[in-house]
């Protein structure tokens, strides 16, 4: 922060995920510099020397115990491993019970959790898992057979409707969100923990018509050749990329497909899908006006309330 205006520096490239970085922050003067690994130099200058950067103050690694500025209030702490860090020079002592929520690098939080079932490790965190349902495999396959009522709100204006959520901090962490847009369109948005993806189907749904709603994740393989001194190597040489396709489809229009960014390849959710609204915890979106007849998710088939943890707002729907 600099008299009022925030200097934010972002590294060239992502950084991959279970591999070792090194970051480097040089301040003289006016002047700081940001570099990742063998990235290039990110590089600015703040406006005066008595910026509040500049003052002297405690120094935070991993998380903060006060209360953030507005414009990181969405920022959570570090999940991962600390192994290194020099400051001016010095190297700076690294103990885990020297900090709030530390333990050693690799040690697994489950040791300790004493669940009634099954634990589970989310970064540096423990969950105890339900008995039932758990959906899990290198694939999803979720199917919705929905109608849309013809419902304007007081005020006239349409509103974004939500027909499934997971996730575990809101829209921050990995998550997966189906919704009806404003416009009647299908949109799917998720995050693999790599960045987001998103796609809108340019189909507009119409209300009182059952309408079917298909999204697919899966792996998809790209062959790709390594070159040298600009001539092809032997077939035997050739690698596969895996990647992650997104499939968005809405009745018999033809599907859209999108790759997720990043190396990330799995969706990690524990706490439970929300059909139909979300958590109150999560973001505010309005809960979806209408009929639901039917959900598959892969080969499991959820067509009554019942088969939920627990349901609200729900009446009998005229088929």
């Amino acid at each position: 922060m600099d008299a009022g205006a925030m200097l934010v520096f972002l590294s060239e490239s992502p950084v991959t995920l279970h591999q070792w970085h090194k970051a480097e922050v040089w301040r003289t003067g006016k002047g700081i510099l940001m570099k990742v690994d063998r990235q290039s130099w990110v590089e600015s200058q703040l406006l005066s020397i008595g910026a509040p950067l500049t003052q002297p103050g405690m120094l935070y690694i991993g998380g903060y115990e006060g209360a953030l500025p507005h414009h990181l209030a969405m920022v959570s702490g570090f999940h991962g491993c600390v192994k290194k860090i020099r400051l001016n020079g010095k190297a700076v002592v690294l103990r885990a019970g020297s900090g709030q929520h530390v333990r050693e690098c690799g040690m697994d939080p489950c040791a300790l959790a004493a669940c009634p079932r099954t634990c589970t490790s989310s970064n540096d965190d423990f969950i105890c898992m339900c008995e039932w349902p758990k959906i899990t495999g290198d694939t999803l396959n979720m199917e919705m057979n929905v109608k849309l009522n013809n419902i304007t709100d007081e005020d006239g204006s349409p509103k974004s409707q939500l027909l499934a959520f997971s996730g575990e901090n809101g829209i921050t962490g990995d998550f997966f969100r189906l919704l009806i847009t404003s416009d009647r369109a299908v949109q799917v948005m998720m995050n693999l923990g790599s960045g987001l993806v998103s796609l809108t189907h340019p189909t507009q749904l119409i209300p009182n018509r059952w309408t079917r709603v298909e999204v697919m994740f899966a792996e998809n393989y790209a062959l790709a050749s390594l070159w040298k001194t600009q001539k092809p190597l032997p077939a035997d040489n050739e690698i596969s990329l895996k990647r992650r396709q997104v499939t968005l489809s809405v009745n018999d229009a033809t599907p859209i497909t999108t790759m997720a960014p990043g190396d990330s390849e799995q969706l990690n959710v524990y706490k439970g899908l929300f059909i139909g609204g979300m958590p109150p915890d999560a973001q505010h979106l309005d809960g979806f006006r209408g009929c639901i007849e039917s959900i598959e998710i892969g080969s499991v088939v959820l067509d009554h309330p019942k088969l939920a943890t627990s349901a609200i707002n729900i009446q009998d729907c005229d088929l």
